[in-house]
Formats: C-alpha cells, sequence, structure tokens
C-alpha cells in the first residue's frame, strides 16, 4: 500500500503542490516557486481578484459584502476595477435571463453564452 503524503496548497495558483516546490518562504506564504516568481503586482491583483470572488454567492453579491464589492469598482489599480465591474456585467445579464422566465431550454442556452456564462 503506497502511502500518501501531505501537500501544501498554492493559493495564487489552486493547486496542491508537493514539499519541494515551495521555498522556505513559501510555505509560510502559501505560494509556489512557480507563482513566486509572478512579482509583486500579479499576486496583488490575484490576491484582490480572489477577495472580490468571496463577496460572490451562488451569482450575487452577499448583502453584508455590497459595500465592499462596490469598493472595488472604485479600485486604483485599473485591472482589478476591470475585474469587479465584467462581475458585476455577468451578475446583471444573469439576473436579466433569470427575470425573463424563458421556456424554450435553447433559447436559455443561447442567452447564458451570449453573457459568456457558457
Amino acid at each position: 500500500m503506497k502511502k500518501s503524503y501531505r501537500r501544501h496548497y498554492c493559493w495564487t495558483c489552486g493547486r496542491a503542490r508537493p514539499n519541494e516546490q515551495f521555498s522556505g518562504r513559501g510555505h509560510r506564504r502559501h505560494v509556489c516557486k512557480e507563482c513566486d516568481k509572478l512579482g509583486p503586482e500579479e499576486l496583488a491583483y490575484r490576491q484582490e481578484a480572489r477577495n472580490i470572488d468571496r463577496c460572490l454567492d451562488f451569482g450575487k453579491v452577499r448583502r453584508g459584502q455590497r459595500k465592499t464589492f462596490e469598493r472595488y469598482l472604485g479600485h486604483s489599480n485599473l485591472r482589478v476595477r476591470a475585474y469587479a465591474l465584467q462581475i458585476k456585467r455577468d451578475i446583471e445579464a444573469y439576473a436579466r435571463v433569470l427575470r425573463a422566465g424563458f421556456d424554450d431550454d435553447e433559447r436559455l442556452l443561447s442567452e447564458l453564452r451570449a453573457g459568456n456564462f457558457l
């Protein structure tokens, strides 16, 4: 029987990697060597995008997180602001599709594809 070894999780790439893929500093920060090479700007962007995703719950912004989400819409980093705006557009498009109450499944699928959900 093969022994399974515990792996570390890298939050930036979302993978469970072996110990050898982490530097001494990376173990503590949960960032693998590969992602550590991305640089501080990219890591900061990925952290902000992760925080935006945490505001969402089943395709909409949770009530307690609305102020936080609005703050990201006016963020100083243009990439973060663009990501938040895209999420907002996707949420609004998905809500329009649900409100329309389509009877035809093919039409619903075409609307979802048009909103880049599929």
